[in-house]
C-alpha cells in the first residue's frame, strides 16, 4: 500500500541525507561544482534534480504541475541541498533538528503554493500530523 504524504515526505528526506552522509566528500563536490564546469557533469545533476522534482511534484497530486508547485518545488529541493550542505560542513544541528526543519519548510512552501493557486485543489495534512510522524521517524 502506499504511504499517507506526510510518512512519504518523512522516508523521502530520510533516504536522502542518509546518501549524502554516506557519500558525503562526493556529495559535497557535486553539489559544490569542485570538479570543475564539465557540461557532462552539470547535466547529470540537473537532470537528478528533474527526476526527484518530477517525483516530488506527482506524489503530491501534480502529474502536469502547475507553475507555482513547480516553482514551489524546485525552490524547495534548493532549500534542502543548501541545508544538507551545511549540515555535512558543520554538524551545528543534530540530524532530527536538520529534519524537523526540512519537513516543517515543506509543509509552509506548499502551504503558500495552495494559498497562491487554490484552483490546484491541494489538500494538506494537518500541521500537527506531519509533526507526530516526523518525531517518530527522525530520532536515529
Amino acid at each position: 500500500t502506499e504511504l499517507p504524504a506526510a510518512e512519504r515526505a518523512v522516508a523521502g528526506l530520510s533516504g536522502y541525507l542518509d546518501f549524502a552522509e554516506a557519500r558525503s566528500a562526493a556529495f559535497l563536490t557535486l553539489l559544490r561544482g569542485g570538479i570543475g564546469n564539465d557540461p557532462e557533469v552539470t547535466e547529470l545533476v540537473d537532470a537528478t534534480r528533474e527526476r526527484i522534482l518530477t517525483r516530488m511534484l506527482a506524489n503530491m497530486g501534480q502529474k502536469n504541475p502547475r507553475p507555482v508547485f513547480r516553482l514551489a518545488g524546485r525552490a524547495y529541493l534548493g532549500l534542502v541541498e543548501a541545508a544538507t550542505i551545511d549540515w555535512l560542513d558543520r554538524r551545528a544541528v543534530d540530524r532530527p533538528t536538520l529534519m524537523r526543519f526540512l519537513l516543517e519548510s515543506i509543509y509552509s512552501i506548499v502551504s503558500s503554493a495552495t494559498t497562491l493557486d487554490p484552483d490546484a485543489g491541494m489538500r494538506l495534512e494537518e500541521r500537527a500530523v506531519l509533526e507526530a510522524r516526523a518525531t517518530t521517524r527522525t530520532a536515529r
